[in-house]
Formats: structure tokens, C-alpha cells, sequence
């Protein structure tokens, strides 16, 4: 089934949260104050296409070390209109294509599953990725740094300090990663609402792009009863492919006849279905959302049938989400070509870290406060590092949230590669 196209509100939102990936590709240890400044002039530039809009909240861009690429970055977009109504965009960018931790950690470490902590007794058997689990505690814990709107305070905090009133929207959208990560921040804060729109003043909603799946049936259950979800996913960009294992089938053959299917892509997605079996991975809104377009042949050049297809999936991956919104950015259009060309000089280390099985090898963060080697599913510290990452997502939890028992031992966390129960 596909999605009705976008709207004009969903048109301006698409691109006020892509302007949250503006520094991918980029390093060095002041890309926060780089990123406030880009969204900036994105903002007043782009003012004809989306109107006016101002920072509230941030950005936060993420990193580690501080010098290195940028892991994970937010921001908070404010929109008042003339009836004085507000919109607030949470925008989470997606995966930076020279950052191995977004590709093996926070997009591929599917191997193993954690509770959703914010709803055992709603919706017990929720699980989502360890990967998503990561992703979701590095954003409720990141703070913008000096000089920058709502420095020192988390996302959580910045929001539990507006006066809410009746007909506000907080839309919480992103693309790619950000496609994951912005339905489940989402969720996070309506299972939270307590803490920060006790009223229920506020219309919260999520508009994943391109986003693959967080979690497991009864997690994309879950919120599609508790969320409105407005999904977009091109049915020929690979990455919302990702991990439904009837999605993942269709991988080798997207770009079918134009380029024919690939033995090393062939292998990839074998090692994608391995590492994701017996997760039950499902996309929110079942297999709505998918929209058509078509391969671009100019692309296509006599050099291996790998090369076109990776060429193919970073352009459908951006640009051809760019046009199906009508996005009108230089930024993003300076950022889609960076991405493409970082997608590309990555691929071989994306391919034999993802063969290899090497999450482990993308390096270390923050979890709990402490600094933490990310493993990939099959090695025993996955537990370890599990059930540290479900206590610092129960920190982020309501009081009552807290003091209820998780059904499964954190320590006995589910190893979806083989569907069982690792104790």
C-alpha cells in the first residue's frame, strides 16, 4: 500500500528537520556551533518555502571523541502562526554516512532486543533494538553547550518548561536514523507526558522519513494505537527496507532490470537477515507509508553491479526524497551530495563491518556515564551493555514507570539471531 502524498504542513516539516543533518560528513570539535549557525541561514534562507520559522532548543550534535564525526544531532524548530498557534519540530538527524557507529551500532546492532521500559504493563512484549536503545539515551541525555538556545538543558527539560496551551503541535520527525529514532523519542514522550504536558494540552505527533524499523510487532503495535504516525519511505531506497524480513527479501531486486542483482549485496542482506531473525522486526503502520519512484538511470555506468547499486541507494536515499517533498534548499542540497559522496567512499567499510559482524569495532560511548565498548550481538558483553542501557532509559521514566518490575531479567536479554533467550 502506498501513502498519500505529502501535504503542505508535512512538506515544511520534511525539511526543517533535515536541516538537524547539515554537519554530517564534517569533523571537528566545534560542529554544535557550526550546525546552529547553518540552521540559521537554511532558516532565514529557505523563509519564502517554509515561512518563519526560529530556533527554541538547541542543536545538539552529539560526538566521540569531540573531534570525530557527528553521531547523533537534534534541534527544536518553533513555528507561530497568525491565529497564535504554535508548532514545534523536534528534529533528529539520520545516519552520517562516514560514521561507522551510526552504520553498525545505532542502525545495525538488531542482534539484540531490550524491553520498552515506558510501557510494561500496556504493552509487555514490546522490545526495540539495542542499536534504537543506544540511539534513545544518547538523545535524552545530550544538552546543547554554551551559547547555544537551551544550553545545559535536555530535551525533556526544555519542554517541561513551556507554559502549554490549548492547540499547540510537537511534531517529532527525522530521516534515516532519524527515521527510527523520531517515532521512538515520540513514543518516549507520550508514555512521559506526565512530566511535561500534564494537560494534555499539546497534539503530539511523529513524521518518520526513510526511517527502518525500531522494534519488534508488539513495539510498532504499540505505537501505532498510541501515535499519530504520518510514515514516508521510497519503495526503492533500501535503508526502510530494514529489518522486516519480508522488506529485507526484496533488497537484491529493487533496482531490477536496470541493475541486475549483485552476489556481495545478495550476501549483505543473507547477514542482514541473520542478524535480525527471530526479532520479529515490523515497520509502524504495517506496509503503509511506501511511496513509488523511479531508478535513475543516469547513474548506472560500466563498473561493478555493487558500485551502481550502493550509487543507487544514496541517491534514493536523498534526493529523490528531496524532490518528492519539494524540498528547495541549497543547504540540503549541499548536504544530499556530500552524503552521497561520503555513502560511497564508506561503502566498502560499511560492507566488511557489517560482514564481519564488527559492531564492536565502531568504537566507544557514554552509556550510564561511563565510556562503554559497543559489541555486536553474538559477543557475551551485549548483555552487559543491555541491561545498562535499559537502566539509563528507566532514569528517563515517570516515578510510577520506575517502580514497576521489568518481566524479564535485563541480564537475560533476547538474542534475536537466534530467537532465544540468553541467560
Amino acid at each position: 500500500m502506498s501513502t498519500s502524498p505529502p501535504n503542505k504542513e508535512q512538506r515544511i516539516i520534511y525539511q526543517v528537520s533535515m536541516y538537524s543533518s547539515l554537519v554530517a560528513s564534517k569533523t571537528g570539535p566545534g560542529l554544535e556551533a557550526q550546525l546552529y549557525a547553518l540552521i540559521l541561514d537554511a532558516l532565514k534562507n529557505d523563509e519564502h518555502h517554509i515561512g518563519h520559522w526560529s530556533i527554541a532548543w538547541g542543536p545538539v550534535v552529539v560526538q566521540h571523541p569531540e573531534d570525530s564525526y557527528a553521531i547523533n544531532s537534534m534541534y527544536v524548530a518553533e513555528h507561530k502562526s497568525l491565529l497564535g498557534a504554535k508548532t514545534y519540530v523536534v528534529g533528529i538527524a539520520g545516519t552520517n554516512p562516514s560514521s561507522l557507529f551510526d552504520w553498525l551500532v545505532e542502525d545495525a546492532l538488531v542482534s539484540v532486543q531490550i524491553p520498552w521500559v515506558y510501557a510494561l504493563l500496556s504493552a509487555p512484549d514490546a522490545k526495540i533494538s539495542l542499536g534504537t536503545g543506544i540511539g534513545l539515551a544518547i538523545l535524552q541525555n545530550a544538552k546543547p553547550g554554551s551559547g547555544i538556545p537551551g544550553a545545559g538543558t535536555t530535551l525533556l527539560e526544555f519542554l517541561k518548561g513551556i507554559e502549554w496551551k490549548l492547540g499547540t503541535s510537537v511534531v517529532v520527525s527525522g530521516h534515516s536514523l532519524g527515521g527510527a529514532l523520531s517515532p521512538t523519542v515520540a513514543l518516549w514522550l507520550h508514555d512521559v507526558r506526565i512530566l511535561w504536558d500534564a494537560f494534555h494540552l499539546v497534539k503530539l505527533s511523529t513524521m518518520p522519513t526513510a526511517g527502518p524499523t525500531a522494534g519488534n510487532s508488539h513495539f510498532a503495535s504499540y505505537s501505532d494505537r498510541e501515535l499519530s504516525i504520518a510514515r514516508f519511505a521510497n519503495a526503492i531506497d533500501v535503508v526502510p527496507h530494514a529489518w522486516q524480513a519480508s522488506d529485507l527479501a526484496k533488497i537484491p531486486t529493487l533496482y531490477v532490470p536496470h541493475i541486475e542483482p549483485d552476489t556481495l549485496i545478495e550476501d549483505l542482506v543473507a547477514f542482514g537477515e541473520k542478524i535480525s531473525a527471530g526479532g520479529d522486526y515490523t515497520q509502524l503502520v504495517r506496509d503503509t507509508g511506501w511511496f513509488p519512484f523511479d531508478v535513475n538511470k543516469s547513474l548506472i555506468h560500466h563498473r561493478p553491479a555493487f558500485i551502481n547499486f550502493f550509487a543507487q541507494l544514496a541517491w534514493q536515499h536523498t534526493v529523490a526524497y528531496m524532490r518528492y517533498f519539494g524540498a528547495v534548499s541549497p543547504h540540503l542540497e549541499a548536504w544530499a551530495e556530500e552524503f552521497q559522496a561520503a555513502a560511497m567512499a564508506a561503502a566498502p567499510a560499511v560492507a566488511a563491518g557489517l560482514a564481519a559482524g564488527a559492531a564492536a569495532q565502531a568504537g566507544t560511548k557514554l552509556v550510564a556515564g561511563e565510556p562503554v565498548v559497543i559489541p555486536s550481538g553474538s559477543d557475551p558483553r551485549a548483555k552487559e551493555v543491555a541491561a545498562r542501557v535499559v537502566e539509563e532509559l528507566r532514569r528517563h521514566a515517570t516515578p510510577e514507570q520506575q517502580q514497576i518490575a521489568i518481566p524479564i531479567d535485563p541480564q537475560a536479554v533476547v538474542d534475536a539471531s537466534s530467537g532465544a533467550t540468553q541467560s
